[in-house]
């Protein structure tokens, strides 16, 4: 499946692998393409009802390059 006109957005601490330096950083940015890589199942329960299971084993992301 491909999507587009998407944006990846959040916010957290990073840590300075080599200084233990820590810093809170915010990401808002466009996506130009997000690809995901999707395995369709089925999942029976003990009372006998049968639901689709959808299991995301992959996606990749492409960000507009602008943003960095």
């Amino acid at each position: 499946m491909e999507l587009s006109n998407l944006k990846f957005v959040g916010h957290g601490m990073i840590t300075d692998p080599e200084t233990s330096v820590q810093d809170f950083i915010k990401i808002n940015a466009d996506l130009d393409l997000v690809q995901m890589v999707m395995s369709l199942d089925q999942e029976l329960t003990k009372e006998g009802n049968l639901y689709p299971k959808v299991e995301i084993t992959e996606v990749a992301l492409t960000m507009h390059k602008d943003t960095f």
